[in-house]
Protein backbone atom coordinates (compact mmCIF):
# COMPACT_ATOMS: atom_id res chain seq x y z
CA UNK A 1 0.00 0.00 0.00
CA UNK A 2 2.71 2.38 0.52
CA UNK A 3 2.92 2.73 -3.03
CA UNK A 4 -0.90 2.99 -4.42
CA UNK A 5 -1.06 6.58 -3.91
CA UNK A 6 0.17 9.66 -5.17
CA UNK A 7 1.88 9.86 -8.70
CA UNK A 8 0.75 5.84 -9.04
CA UNK A 9 -2.74 6.49 -9.06
CA UNK A 10 -2.41 9.15 -11.40
CA UNK A 11 -0.11 7.29 -13.83
CA UNK A 12 -3.02 4.50 -14.28
CA UNK A 13 -5.66 7.11 -14.52
CA UNK A 14 -3.20 8.18 -17.31
CA UNK A 15 -3.27 4.92 -18.79
CA UNK A 16 -7.06 4.08 -18.51
CA UNK A 17 -7.56 7.85 -20.94
CA UNK A 18 -5.53 6.43 -23.09
CA UNK A 19 -6.17 3.02 -23.66
CA UNK A 20 -10.09 3.21 -23.40
CA UNK A 21 -11.00 0.10 -24.84
CA UNK A 22 -9.40 -1.38 -21.66
CA UNK A 23 -10.68 -1.95 -18.31
CA UNK A 24 -7.88 -1.31 -15.45
CA UNK A 25 -8.68 -2.85 -12.24
CA UNK A 26 -6.64 -1.71 -8.87
CA UNK A 27 -6.55 -4.41 -6.16
CA UNK A 28 -4.83 -2.88 -3.44
CA UNK A 29 -4.31 -5.50 -0.85
CA UNK A 30 -1.63 -7.13 2.10
CA UNK A 31 1.06 -8.16 0.12
CA UNK A 32 0.78 -12.55 0.73
CA UNK A 33 -3.04 -11.48 -0.83
CA UNK A 34 -1.32 -9.70 -3.28
CA UNK A 35 0.91 -12.57 -4.37
CA UNK A 36 -1.45 -15.21 -3.81
CA UNK A 37 -4.08 -13.07 -6.50
CA UNK A 38 -0.98 -13.10 -8.80
CA UNK A 39 -0.18 -16.97 -8.53
CA UNK A 40 -3.92 -17.43 -9.45
CA UNK A 41 -3.75 -15.57 -12.48
CA UNK A 42 -5.64 -12.75 -11.66
CA UNK A 43 -3.64 -9.94 -12.01
CA UNK A 44 -1.41 -9.07 -15.06
CA UNK A 45 0.96 -6.90 -13.07
CA UNK A 46 1.73 -7.07 -9.23
CA UNK A 47 4.03 -5.29 -7.12
CA UNK A 48 4.64 -6.55 -3.44
CA UNK A 49 6.68 -6.95 -1.24
CA UNK A 50 8.69 -10.13 -1.02
CA UNK A 51 8.91 -12.09 2.37
CA UNK A 52 13.08 -11.92 3.04
CA UNK A 53 13.07 -15.60 4.48
CA UNK A 54 11.10 -16.72 1.09
CA UNK A 55 11.96 -17.50 -2.47
CA UNK A 56 12.43 -14.30 -4.67
CA UNK A 57 9.48 -13.54 -6.73
CA UNK A 58 9.46 -11.37 -9.85
CA UNK A 59 11.61 -8.20 -10.44
CA UNK A 60 13.14 -6.55 -7.59
CA UNK A 61 12.58 -3.34 -7.87
CA UNK A 62 14.03 -1.39 -5.19
CA UNK A 63 15.15 -2.76 -1.42
CA UNK A 64 13.70 -0.45 1.22
CA UNK A 65 14.51 -0.61 4.71
CA UNK A 66 11.90 -1.15 7.80
CA UNK A 67 11.61 1.20 10.42
CA UNK A 68 10.16 1.43 13.77
CA UNK A 69 7.94 4.76 13.21
CA UNK A 70 5.82 6.52 15.85
CA UNK A 71 4.46 9.94 16.96
CA UNK A 72 6.46 12.80 17.48
CA UNK A 73 5.44 13.24 21.23
CA UNK A 74 4.76 9.46 21.62
CA UNK A 75 5.76 8.08 24.91
CA UNK A 76 6.29 4.86 25.67
CA UNK A 77 5.64 3.54 29.63
CA UNK A 78 8.13 2.46 30.94
CA UNK A 79 7.86 -1.07 31.86
CA UNK A 80 4.39 -1.59 30.14
CA UNK A 81 4.37 -3.93 26.63
CA UNK A 82 5.58 -2.22 23.54
CA UNK A 83 2.16 -0.95 22.08
CA UNK A 84 2.10 -2.11 18.16
CA UNK A 85 0.14 -0.91 15.23
CA UNK A 86 -0.08 -3.48 12.44
CA UNK A 87 -1.62 -5.20 9.60
CA UNK A 88 -3.78 -8.24 10.44
CA UNK A 89 -2.68 -11.85 9.40
CA UNK A 90 -1.38 -12.68 6.57
CA UNK A 91 1.55 -9.53 6.37
CA UNK A 92 5.24 -10.01 5.36
CA UNK A 93 5.60 -7.12 7.60
CA UNK A 94 4.17 -8.55 10.34
CA UNK A 95 5.53 -11.47 10.70
CA UNK A 96 9.03 -9.65 10.63
CA UNK A 97 8.29 -7.17 13.32
CA UNK A 98 6.79 -10.07 15.75
CA UNK A 99 9.93 -12.68 14.71
CA UNK A 100 12.24 -9.85 15.71
CA UNK A 101 10.43 -9.30 19.31
CA UNK A 102 10.27 -12.70 19.79
CA UNK A 103 13.71 -13.66 19.38
CA UNK A 104 14.81 -10.43 21.85
CA UNK A 105 12.33 -11.16 24.06
CA UNK A 106 10.63 -8.23 24.19
CA UNK A 107 7.14 -7.74 25.77
CA UNK A 108 4.03 -6.29 23.38
CA UNK A 109 0.52 -5.51 22.96
CA UNK A 110 -1.84 -5.21 19.56
CA UNK A 111 -2.38 -1.48 20.10
CA UNK A 112 -4.42 -1.16 16.99
CA UNK A 113 -5.19 -3.47 13.89
CA UNK A 114 -5.68 -2.18 10.88
CA UNK A 115 -6.52 -3.55 7.10
CA UNK A 116 -5.79 -0.25 5.36
CA UNK A 117 -2.45 1.97 5.78
CA UNK A 118 -4.80 5.33 6.68
CA UNK A 119 -5.34 3.51 9.15
CA UNK A 120 -2.15 2.50 10.68
CA UNK A 121 -0.49 6.02 10.33
CA UNK A 122 -4.11 7.65 11.78
CA UNK A 123 -3.56 5.15 14.62
CA UNK A 124 0.12 5.99 15.06
CA UNK A 125 -0.27 9.91 14.53
CA UNK A 126 -2.50 9.59 17.14
CA UNK A 127 0.13 8.19 19.65
CA UNK A 128 -1.54 5.25 20.24
CA UNK A 129 1.84 3.02 19.45
CA UNK A 130 4.58 2.42 17.50
CA UNK A 131 4.38 0.95 13.57
CA UNK A 132 6.77 -0.05 11.16
CA UNK A 133 6.77 0.67 7.73
CA UNK A 134 9.47 2.06 4.76
CA UNK A 135 10.82 5.40 5.23
CA UNK A 136 8.53 6.88 2.96
CA UNK A 137 5.75 7.27 5.71
CA UNK A 138 8.12 9.70 7.48
CA UNK A 139 6.33 12.86 7.67
CA UNK A 140 6.22 16.32 10.13
CA UNK A 141 4.22 14.12 12.91
CA UNK A 142 5.42 11.15 11.85
CA UNK A 143 9.29 9.80 13.28
CA UNK A 144 11.77 7.42 13.27
CA UNK A 145 12.42 5.71 16.87
CA UNK A 146 15.12 6.45 18.54
CA UNK A 147 17.79 4.01 18.13
CA UNK A 148 17.68 4.02 22.15
CA UNK A 149 15.02 3.11 22.76
CA UNK A 150 16.61 -0.60 22.26
CA UNK A 151 13.69 -2.11 19.89
CA UNK A 152 15.88 -4.58 17.15
CA UNK A 153 16.83 -3.65 13.88
CA UNK A 154 14.97 -4.70 11.04
CA UNK A 155 15.99 -6.31 7.91
CA UNK A 156 15.53 -4.92 4.28
CA UNK A 157 12.46 -5.68 2.12
CA UNK A 158 12.29 -5.89 -1.62
CA UNK A 159 9.66 -4.58 -3.54
CA UNK A 160 9.06 -6.81 -6.54
CA UNK A 161 7.48 -6.48 -9.45
CA UNK A 162 5.44 -9.62 -11.11
CA UNK A 163 4.09 -9.41 -14.59
CA UNK A 164 2.18 -12.54 -16.18
CA UNK A 165 3.06 -12.50 -19.74
CA UNK A 166 -0.04 -15.28 -20.14
CA UNK A 167 -2.61 -13.06 -18.22
CA UNK A 168 -5.96 -11.97 -20.22
CA UNK A 169 -4.69 -8.74 -21.23
CA UNK A 170 -2.28 -8.07 -24.83
CA UNK A 171 1.24 -9.32 -23.91
CA UNK A 172 2.36 -5.56 -25.42
CA UNK A 173 0.00 -3.96 -23.05
CA UNK A 174 0.79 -5.96 -20.33
CA UNK A 175 4.60 -4.88 -20.60
CA UNK A 176 3.97 -1.19 -21.69
CA UNK A 177 2.08 -1.20 -18.26
CA UNK A 178 4.77 -2.51 -16.36
CA UNK A 179 7.25 -0.35 -17.71
CA UNK A 180 5.77 3.03 -16.67
CA UNK A 181 4.68 1.46 -13.27
CA UNK A 182 8.31 0.76 -12.88
CA UNK A 183 9.51 3.83 -13.54
CA UNK A 184 7.00 5.53 -11.30
CA UNK A 185 7.81 3.28 -8.12
CA UNK A 186 11.72 4.42 -8.55
CA UNK A 187 10.89 7.80 -9.21
CA UNK A 188 8.65 8.13 -6.10
CA UNK A 189 10.34 5.85 -3.65
CA UNK A 190 13.48 8.54 -3.97
CA UNK A 191 12.02 11.52 -4.13
CA UNK A 192 9.78 10.61 -0.78
CA UNK A 193 13.28 9.77 0.74
CA UNK A 194 15.52 12.24 0.06
CA UNK A 195 14.24 14.73 1.90
CA UNK A 196 13.52 13.40 5.16
CA UNK A 197 17.32 11.78 5.66
CA UNK A 198 17.87 15.09 7.74
CA UNK A 199 14.73 15.06 9.57
CA UNK A 200 14.54 11.95 11.22
CA UNK A 201 17.77 12.20 13.13
CA UNK A 202 16.87 15.22 15.80
CA UNK A 203 13.16 14.17 15.55
CA UNK A 204 13.46 11.16 17.29
CA UNK A 205 11.25 9.46 19.33
CA UNK A 206 12.79 9.65 23.44
CA UNK A 207 13.79 6.59 24.94
CA UNK A 208 12.71 4.18 27.47
CA UNK A 209 13.93 1.10 28.22
CA UNK A 210 11.74 -1.69 26.60
CA UNK A 211 10.83 -3.98 28.69
CA UNK A 212 12.59 -7.59 28.20
CA UNK A 213 9.96 -10.42 29.53
CA UNK A 214 7.84 -13.10 29.13
CA UNK A 215 6.82 -12.76 25.00
CA UNK A 216 3.27 -12.81 24.87
CA UNK A 217 1.10 -13.03 21.61
CA UNK A 218 -1.29 -10.95 19.81
CA UNK A 219 -3.80 -12.07 22.89
CA UNK A 220 -1.89 -11.20 25.39
CA UNK A 221 -0.82 -14.60 26.28
CA UNK A 222 2.99 -15.78 27.11
CA UNK A 223 4.84 -17.63 24.65
CA UNK A 224 6.36 -20.15 26.06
Amino acid sequence: QDFAEGALIMLLREIQDAHREVQIDLVVDLNRRIHAAFERGELDVAIATSDPLGEPLGESLLDTELIWIAARDFKLTPGAPLPLVLFPEPCIVRDIVLRALVEHGISWRPACVSTSLEGLLSATKAGLGITVRSPQQLTRDLVKVSPGLGLPMLPDVSVAMRINDNGPSSQALTRHIAELVRNVVLVEAARVVRPLDDVVGHDAVEAFSVPKCAVKDDMGQPIG
